[in-house]
């Protein structure tokens, strides 16, 4: 199968990871119609499910059963005498089997015609194509293209919230994804072990997820986020329908929310189509790569026969495809276009070798892999695959918001909500816009059933329109009403005269007071330590305080604010802002 050539692409720059793309197509076409070895019995040793490759010059083919149609395990009855049963796609009704050297015609024309059978395809082979106070944020362009910052004063993500990641795997040890990666499943090789060793799954964790304002690397979009890795490639990036179908099927068993797809090809198959449709029958959002398959110059080297085609799974009905821009909001060269594109993000243009960020997409690395920008831990990649998990991201960011919204409702803002910027409405190069995290996430807040109302903050001095005289003292208290033991909110952040990033910060904020009132009237003897205070000089006039609240659980914050008086100028200045909060 061909290799994802990561290191070394067609042209300067690294090779665009739009996920999984098809390989060497023509070769199996013409394999699956020409070629084929004798029927034999399973493999010594594999297990049926596991994705064994047919030997040289054999080919594979994928039976779809109609519902009740489907024969026992390995039951050859009725069935041709070439083919040999590889094993079963757990519900989807799906079954592998090997189709003997030169039988491959006969075959196919008997199981077409075969009443049990819906549809009959080849295992095509996938291939991977890579094209806050965090220090590296600065480099972040992507982030404030899409008004990530003015959501996190919204919400930062909590940790309900499950994205399962198809791809390369993803590294747990990394300092911005540790304590986060849940368990998830290598389909490839039937096991347990989702260690990245490629980068390409860990890069895109980390747009999705990598933890913010922790002093370390890079931001990414839910903060608290659960990734689940769903590693479907081998040490080479090379994967198949199999196991992309198989991996759907896997993140939808153990209640993923969003299955982000950083993969594909050219064909549609079946199979794939069954697993998608199981997972958005079960509320799933589905986000794919839209492909990179649209620049005359590059896309042959891409993997793809055709300029321009349509991508799968991408293409599908369902899910949401997202194509690539880059710094200055235009479309990438690469970018593949169509009717099927429903949205745009940053996945940067690529060509400079790296020199440039404003290129790339930067990210995650695995830390035990070489960093080609001599950054251990992080690395720039280009690509629709760097594109699909800013969207991904900012579902599971509304999802924490509001968990009550339905994945319908999630998709209907999203469109709605995106940067409008090709002809008015949907276009087939933008789709419905530019992904909008603050516009995404506060029509989220606004709905019925959001997060924030969970959290109660009471400012209870200065009152509205006090006049104080000397130091300005702030008293309240803040509780998250979800919380099952302490208070739930883990910051309190006061600011005068503006919100953050436009007030200045007054503290430090003394949280975690005993406030027992607060406790016997909200009847929660975890709230007995909600009160919080603080005491600063501000100069004589009219002032507006903003509190704001943050919920541990959920990531969501609240504000409150009260105008007040100072009659007489503060005698010193105020103390260096810091913030103290459990």
């Amino acid at each position: 199968m061909t290799r994802w050539r990561l290191q070394v692409p067609a042209s300067p720059g690294p090779s665009r990871a739009v996920g999984l793309r098809l390989a060497a197509l023509l070769w199996l076409l013409l394999a699956l119609l020409l070629v084929g070895q004798a029927g034999s019995p399973t493999p010594s040793g594999s297990n049926p499910g596991e994705d064994v490759a047919a030997p040289a010059g054999a080919a594979e083919v994928l039976v779809g059963w109609r519902a009740g149609q489907a024969p026992g395990p390995g039951d050859a009855a009725g069935l041709p005498a070439a083919l040999a049963y590889l094993g079963r796609l757990d519900d989807l009704g799906v079954d592998r089997y090997r189709v003997a050297d030169g039988a491959v015609a006969s075959a196919l024309a008997a199981l077409r015609a075969d009443p049990r059978v819906e549809f009959v395809e080849p295992n095509r082979h996938y291939h991977l194509l890579s094209t806050p106070n965090n220090p590296l944020f600065s480099s972040q362009w992507n982030m404030r293209q899409i008004h990530a910052p003015e959501a996190w004063d919204i919400g930062t993500g909590g940790a309900d919230v499950v994205v399962a990641v198809l791809d390369s795997g993803i590294d747990p040890s990394h300092p911005d994804l540790q304590g986060r990666v849940v368990p998830g499943r290598n389909v490839r090789e039937r096991n347990s072990n989702t260690q990245d060793d490629i980068g390409h799954g860990t890069h895109v964790a980390g747009v999705i997820g990598a933890l913010g304002n922790n002093g370390v690397g890079v931001a990414g979009l839910s903060w608290a986020v659960r990734l689940m890795p769903i590693k479907i490639t081998d040490r080479f990036g090379d994967a198949s329908i199999v196991a992309a179908a198989d991996g759907i099927r896997w993140a939808t068993e153990h209640d993923a929310k969003i299955i982000n797809l950083s993969l594909g090809g050219l064909d549609d198959s079946q199979t794939v189509r069954r697993a998608v449709a199981d997972a958005r029958d079960r509320g799933l959002l589905l986000v794919a790569a839209a492909g990179n398959c649209g620049e005359v110059a590059s896309y042959r080297d891409e993997g793809c026969d055709t300029l321009n085609a349509p991508f799968f799974p991408a293409a599908l009905p369902g899910v949401v495809a997202v194509g690539a821009l880059g710094a200055n909001g235009e479309v990438a060269p690469y970018s593949n276009t169509g009717d099927y594109v429903q949205l745009t993000a940053p996945g940067g243009v690529g060509g400079s070798s790296r020199a440039n960020p404003l290129d790339y997409i930067l990210s995650t690395w695995p830390p035990a892999l070489d960093s080609p920008i001599g950054q251990p831990g992080y690395n720039y990649e280009v690509g629709t695959s760097m594109a699909a998990p800013h969207v991904s991201g900012t579902a599971a960011l509304m999802w924490s918001t509001n968990p009550t919204l339905t994945r319908d409702q999630v998709e209907s803002i999203l469109f709605e909500t995106a940067d409008d910027l090709g002809p008015p409405g949907r276009d087939d190069r933008y789709g419905y816009g530019r992904v909008n995290v603050q516009r995404a996430v506060a029509k989220a807040a606004s709905l019925p059933g959001s997060r924030t109302a969970d959290l109660q903050l009471t400012l209870e001095a200065p009152t509205p329109d006090a006049v104080v005289q000397g130091a300005l003292t702030v008293n309240g208290w803040a509780v998250d009403t979800r919380a099952d033991s302490g208070t739930g909110v883990d910051q309190i952040e006061a600011y005068l005269d503006g919100p953050p990033d436009q007030g200045r910060a007054l503290g430090p904020v003394l949280a975690g007071l005993a406030r027992p009132d607060v406790a016997r009237v909200l009847d929660r003897g975890g709230f007995a330590n909600a009160g919080f205070s603080l005491t600063a000089d501000v100069p004589s006039g009219v002032h507006t305080l903003y509190v704001r609240a943050h919920s541990a659980l959920s990531g969501v914050w609240t504000v409150q604010q009260a105008r007040f008086i100072v009659s007489s100028p503060a005698p010193r200045a105020a103390p260096s802002p810091t913030v103290s909060a459990r």
